[in-house]
């Protein structure tokens, strides 16, 4: 496969990993909204909406360190390597 294939398909694989990824974490946010619903039944709605608010930042910001070093090797020959790895982390 030439170097443009080889990049498609280092960017698509990235794109994949992404995506899945991406699924994993809002399953994972919708798990903690009905734990915290569970756990906080005499809360405020201001608690409710601190809590969430406060894993969809911790959520977020894994999937933007997650995508930033995945797609920083995408560039170069770490690419499938780092989306390999990505993926075996979040058993995706």
């Amino acid at each position: 496969m030439g170097e443009t294939g080889e990049a498609g398909g280092n960017e698509r694989e990235a794109a994949a990993v992404l995506d899945r990824l991406r699924r994993k974490l809002q399953g994972i946010h919708e798990q903690e909204v009905t734990r915290t619903a569970a756990r906080l039944t005499r809360a405020s709605g201001d608690a409710r909406a601190a809590a969430d608010a406060l894993s969809i930042a911790i959520l977020g910001a894994v999937f933007a360190r997650c995508s930033a070093a995945l797609l920083d090797a995408d560039a170069d020959a770490e690419g499938p390597h780092r989306a390999r790895m990505l993926a075996e982390l979040f058993d995706l």
